[in-house]
């Protein structure tokens, strides 16, 4: 093999090979300066984000990513300048010796709440090249301790309906009672209050959030495009309040604030068994405006009695159920200071907790896209339909023509029948994902405001097709930074990355979810098996550092943490009557498996010390639980007895949860759980302390690390004795993923490893290079086979097409991941099932690591491997990541027996390629590279 070998120390984003993901996130270019010496641009974020405000954090961390065009290969030292709106430097580091982390923790006086900060950043690199300061970013501080003025507020209201309890065979099937609106939800609520503004205004905040949710209006105006305010999280310990700079939205002389009010997570029906009031059957509303005048003085606006409510066109709004709008209400004089309120009633100001009342540290939800009608056409069943084309979250904008009175019915759904006819594919309680519009005469647009769904398909009725004039489908979502991509020559495995990536935009709802329609939820095992894939393609470090603060807001003083988090109180109720606890292997363990995951992507061991103590609660737990004599007790054998407390099989688990060859059984899920459960609990026991091990030797907690060696020599040895046989049969079972859950764990070593792999390897040859794995095992099945010396095993699997696979799903249509492996069925049928979710596209990790070739040698890509597989049966692969150091990029060509590689190392970071097993250490700079193979 020859090399030859063409290097540049240019280190531009965006320059040769890219996918121009800078032209995707045009704010990622705020707070950039065009350096004039050797660097070309700096990058600064602010807790992760672009100009945030409202932040609550004291000490915010601020992050750096450089580009040079001359100079070294790595930062040495920095200078970081913080300074208030008053002009007064508040930090001033000084040049600080660094090892080159793009991560700064402000360390200055203390910041002063609801205060407006600029910071600008110097570099120098390993020669003592010296840049200019950086173009200022800036912050600005929330609340921090100091009080609220405001006081909460309700609207004139009846209380909301609660619910009955379901058993378990009630939350699956879909009863006459269980559907429509009208009598069980009741009516949004608007309010509106005036105030007089007395001079010119150089800067207005306005504080606000809701029990609910809640839209805000200045002069007619809409405050935000944000939605779904104040989003989601655990409301029982944090209710994320907004920050809105409403300057340019207020004038001198008389002005109205206005809000609508819905229900919401606070109120509305969620989680598994439609239950509704998990935390209140009242909305409320809290609201600070702050006036800064242009002569110096200060004014301000507070939600009080003042306000004024009445009842909304919008009749109601669920995020499951569905919204209604009437458009013959008014729904636009109402929000304008000349409106006469005098019939509205006041609203009552109310005692509620302030205290949780928090800055939210997260991009908001937003309208990500618009997506016109692919196609609008009557099925079989004369149904008029409109197609989307894309599964995604969101709702549509509806334009129609329509006589006064009119009643129009939106209903959504992620597929359609093998016939062609539209098809409810959820079902249970309180998920119909029916929007309704009762028309005005003549023109009018319809778009719902305070609910989202899960769809591809949109059945109409109430009119014709002529009626409408138009339609388009909103994307929504967190407003998430793309930063990876992954392309090859086999278009299917294109497709499947498509598919990823359209599951994890929707699925980011404030928290992560399971899905977008059914459930809404942030399963904790779903997002612990994806955190790898889904940190690849999308800057996912402060979103789930957010969400990490939820876990442990709901984690549990006995140290559980539950299997959704935030922890909704009826769903838990729901959990523990089906299974008697609320956690579960593989789901709790998320609480060191996420963090890790963010720590291996991103470098910020910030979130291994903000999560440490859950994670060794957790841990705590989990020996508490593994250690609980079970039923039988007395009647164990010595060894028994001894490895009883290091098996964790004393409790619910879901195991390997939706195992395909299980499905179509009457017990299929409760089956593959009993079958399952114990193997699995007791292998992810294993699994989390070796990364607890890991968290511990990053933060230096050598001690901490020697204990839980200890410990994890022992369950290992628990889990060879208690389930793996001499010619290594696992448990008496052939189910694939019980063998590789044992594999991963390390358990088994030597021959008795190479007996449980050609264990796992005939079966799946057996059942003809196809999958029959769940939930828990599927993220570690390729790697397992691949790292013990079957390739070709791997990616027979990955390049399957037959069910069930990947390319199955890619095979029929999907457009998006699938919940099971078997959502349509060969004949076509599609089954009431899930249609977006992420947690089987985890095997895009495995994707961007052995094809796309880039491997994380070192937290945050400090260190790379470049280690294509050109042995995968692809001709070529085009895979980056803009990592916090800058962009990583690897593009590779096969053409006869030459081998063309392009990539790019940031600076601050070095490479080692290897192929063929050959290697080259590489330094900071693109490089283009020819072998002959």
């Amino acid at each position: 093999m020859r090399w030859i070998v063409q290097r540049s120390a240019c280190n531009k984003e965006g320059g040769q090979g890219t996918n121009n993901l800078d032209d995707r996130n045009a704010a990622d270019r705020k707070g950039v300066k065009e350096m004039k010496d050797w660097l070309e641009k700096i990058h600064i974020d602010v807790e992760g984000m672009q100009y945030p405000i409202g932040i609550d954090q004291r000490a915010p961390v601020f992050h750096y990513r450089a580009e040079a065009k001359t100079g070294g290969k790595s930062i040495s030292a920095y200078q970081i300048q913080v300074t208030g709106e008053d002009g007064q430097i508040a930090w001033d580091s000084g040049r600080t010796e660094t090892d080159g982390t793009p991560y700064i923790v402000y360390a200055g006086e203390d910041l002063k709440a609801k205060t407006l900060y600029s910071v600008k950043l110097k570099l120098w690199d390993e020669l003592g090249n010296e840049s200019g300061f950086s173009e200022p970013c800036s912050f600005e501080t929330g609340f921090f301790d100091t009080q609220w003025q405001a006081e909460w507020i309700e609207p004139v209201q009846e209380d909301a309906f609660e619910e009955k309890e379901l058993d378990f065979l009630e939350m699956l099937i879909p009863t006459p009672e269980f559907r429509g609106g009208d009598v069980r939800l009741k009516e949004c609520k608007n309010l509106r209050r005036k105030f007089q503004a007395t001079g010119g205004i150089k800067k207005a905040r306005l504080y606000a959030s809701a029990h609910g949710i809640y839209q805000l209006y200045i002069n007619g105006r809409e405050v935000s495009s944000r939605r779904l305010a104040p989003e989601t999280a655990s409301h029982e310990h944090i209710l994320y309040y907004q920050t809105y700079d409403v300057t340019g939205l207020l004038g001198q002389g008389e002005n109205v604030v206005g809000a609508i009010l819905a229900d919401g997570w606070w109120i509305g029906r969620m989680g598994l068994a439609g239950d509704s009031c998990n935390y209140g059957k009242r909305l409320g509303f809290i609201m600070q405006l702050e006036l800064e005048y242009t002569d110096g003085r200060r004014d301000m606006i507070c939600s009080d009695g003042e306000f004024k409510s009445a009842g909304s066109h919008i009749r109601y709004s669920d995020l499951f159920i569905g919204e209604k709008q009437d458009l013959n209400q008014d729904y636009q004089e109402w929000k304008l200071a000349g409106f006469d309120d005098s019939a509205w009633e006041n609203c009552l100001t109310v005692e509620a907790d302030k205290k949780i009342l928090t800055g939210q540290g997260i991009d908001p939800i937003v309208v990500q896209k618009e997506i016109a009608a692919k196609k609008i056409f009557y099925t079989p069943s004369r149904e008029l339909v409109i197609d989307f084309g894309q599964v995604m979250a969101g709702v549509g904008r509806f334009e129609i023509e329509a006589a006064k009175g009119t009643e129009v019915t939106f209903e959504h759904s992620e597929v359609i029948d093998k016939n062609g006819n539209f098809k409810n594919n959820i079902i249970g309680r309180n998920k119909d994902q029916k929007d309704v519009l009762v028309c005005r005469e003549g023109h009018q647009v319809f778009e719902p405001l305070f609910t989202y769904h899960g769809f591809r398909y949109v059945k109409i009725t109430g009119i014709g097709k002529k009626q409408l004039l138009s339609a388009k489908a909103l994307v929504m979502g967190t407003a998430l930074q793309k930063i990876g991509s992954f392309s090859c020559s086999d278009e299917r495995l294109n497709k499947l990355q498509h598919n990823i990536e359209w599951s994890t935009v929707s699925n980011m709802f404030s928290v992560p979810t399971d899905c977008p329609q059914r459930e809404k939820l942030g399963w904790t095992g779903d997002i612990q098996v994806y955190t790898k894939t889904g940190s690849f393609n999308y800057d996912l470090k402060n979103f789930l550092e957010g969400w990490m603060r939820n876990v442990r807001a709901d984690q549990n003083e006995d140290g559980e943490i539950p299997v959704v988090v935030p922890n909704l109180p009826k769903q838990e109720r729901t959990q523990r009557v089906m299974s008697g606890d609320n956690s579960s292997a593989a789901w709790g363990d998320a609480c060191v498996l996420v963090p890790y995951g963010l720590y291996l992507h991103y470098g910020d061991v910030q979130v291994l010390r903000d999560n440490f103590a859950c994670m060794q609660r957790w841990l705590q737990y989990v020996k508490k639980s593994a250690g609980r004599k079970p039923e039988g007790y007395e009647e164990f054998t010595a060894a028994q007895k001894e490895r009883s407390p290091y098996l964790w099989t004393k409790q619910y688990h879901f195991g390997d949860w939706l195992i395909p060859s299980l499905r179509a059984l009457p017990d299929g899920v409760m089956r593959g759980t009993k079958e399952t459960a114990a193997v699995v609990g007791s292998c992810y026991y294993a699994i989390t302390v070796t990364h607890f091990i890991k968290v511990c030797e990053a933060l230096g907690e050598s001690k901490l690390a020697a204990e839980h060696r200890s410990l994890l020599k022992n369950i290992k040895k628990a889990v060879r004795e208690e389930f793996v046989a001499e010619d290594g049969t696992v448990n008496n079972s052939a189910l694939q993923g019980l063998y590789v859950i044992v594999l991963a764990s390390g358990a088994v070593e030597g021959d008795l490893k190479h007996k449980v792999l050609e264990k796992l390897v005939t079966l799946i040859k057996d059942n003809d290079y196809c999958l029959d794995t769940g939930f828990a095992s599927i993220p570690f099945l390729l790697d397992v086979l691949y790292d013990n010396g079957y390739p070709e095993v791997a990616y027979r699997l990955l390049f399957q097409t037959k069910a069930p696979s990947w390319l199955y799903m890619v095979q029929n249509g999907a457009t998006s991941m699938w919940e099971n492996w078997l959502a349509v069925l060969e004949d076509g049928t599609p089954t009431d099932s899930s249609y977006n979710h992420y947690a089987f596209g985890c095997v895009g990790d495995f994707i961007y690591r052995h094809i796309g070739g880039i491997q994380i040698a070192e937290p945050g890509y400090r260190k790379i491997l470049f280690n294509p597989d050109l042995g995968c049966g692809l001709t070529r692969s085009k895979c980056e990541v803009i990592s916090p150091y800058g962009r990583v990029a690897l593009d590779w060509k096969l053409e006869g027996n030459k081998c063309r590689l392009r990539g790019e190392v940031p600076l601050g970071c070095s490479a080692t390629l290897c192929v063929n097993q050959k290697e080259l250490e590489l330094s900071s700079g693109s490089f283009t590279i020819e072998l002959e193979i």
